[in-house]
């Protein structure tokens, strides 16, 4: 009887080690490193990662040109709901100048994660998806000079940090509707080949949309620029939306218009400037706009110049 009960003891302790053991492991962080070397698809969901997760250094490099070396990521990545603690980086660049950047061939999807410390992934090229929904950023976000071939949903994203989206090249559709930039978001020299959608977005700080290039529609409907929003020198080729939406300053000097732009029901607190600017189509119905000041000179349409005062005229004000 004392065997039975000895032995009967002994495996319920191993079985106690056993499981503990179990969740211990399903606990630790992801090593990701043999998988993203073998382009197995990655998978995690309610985890949180401390250490950094740098691709320039999980991965050999290829030399693309005398300057750029790439890392091909051969995996389909997915986290959902996770926490990163460290870094990512996907841009480095070495004492010779010579930059490393990251190619994503398959999917990218980092859905409702929290990154607690910079990402950056300047230079990246996206060839499949890239799905950072309801993402939270809170230091510094770097997307300058990306390509995304495909979809790039950033939608319901938040940005405590300067957020960066210089020279990114959005082929497919940009969706950034309800999203909070609660410092200064840089979009300068941007090209847009498909519909990029804004709208419902808040700016808390200064928002930089100078020099893009708007091939399809853009669209900031309901935003809240609570400073100053800048757009100028900028081509809007299609369509271009910004209906009921409050800001501190607009301007628009020197852009170019190829539909009639519609600003309606809006709130200019201070400032809406078009000075510089041409109209292919005609000159934008502001009747149901509201600012402060509204600058115009040296306005073009068809060809056809327009004083400060024709402008006001044609535009209902």
């Amino acid at each position: 009887m004392r065997t039975a009960i000895l032995i009967a003891t002994i495996f319920t302790t191993l079985n106690i080690s056993c499981a503990t053991g179990q969740k211990n492991s399903s606990s630790n962080e992801p090593d990701m490193k043999e998988q993203l070397k073998n382009g197995t698809n990655i998978y995690f969901e309610n985890k949180t990662i401390s250490t950094d997760l740098n691709f320039t250094n999980l991965l050999q490099p290829v030399v693309e040109s005398n300057g750029i070396n790439r890392c091909y990521v051969n995996s389909a990545i997915t986290f959902k709901q996770c926490t990163f603690k460290g870094k990512i980086t996907g841009y480095a660049t070495d004492q010779s100048g010579k930059s490393t950047m990251t190619y994503f061939q398959k999917s990218v999807t980092f859905i409702d994660c929290i990154f607690e410390d910079d990402i950056n992934l300047r230079g990246a090229i996206f060839s499949a998806p890239a799905n950072f929904q309801g993402c939270s950023f809170v230091k510094k976000a770097d997307f300058q000079e990306c390509h995304f071939y495909t979809d790039a949903l950033l939608n319901e994203t938040k940005y405590r940090e300067e957020a960066f989206f210089q020279n990114a090249v959005f082929m497919k559709k940009m969706i950034l509707m309800n999203a909070r930039f609660e410092s200064n978001v840089y979009f300068q020299n941007a090209v847009f080949y498909f519909d990029a959608q804004f709208s419902n977005a808040e700016f808390q700080k200064y928002a930089d949309f100078t020099v893009c290039t708007f091939q399809m529609g853009v669209f900031f409907n309901y935003c809240k620029f609570q400073q100053q929003a800048v757009f100028s020198s900028s081509v809007f080729s299609k369509r271009f939306e910004i209906l009921s939406t409050t800001a501190q300053q607009l301007d628009m000097r020197k852009c170019h218009f190829g539909f009639v732009p519609k600003l309606m029901k809006s709130n200019i607190v201070s400032e809406l400037d078009f000075s510089g600017s041409h109209f292919t189509d005609g000159i934008p119905d502001l009747k149901e706009t509201s600012a402060a000041t509204i600058l115009a000179s040296e306005i073009v349409l068809c060809d056809k110049s327009y004083s400060q005062e024709q402008f006001l005229k044609a535009s209902g004000k």
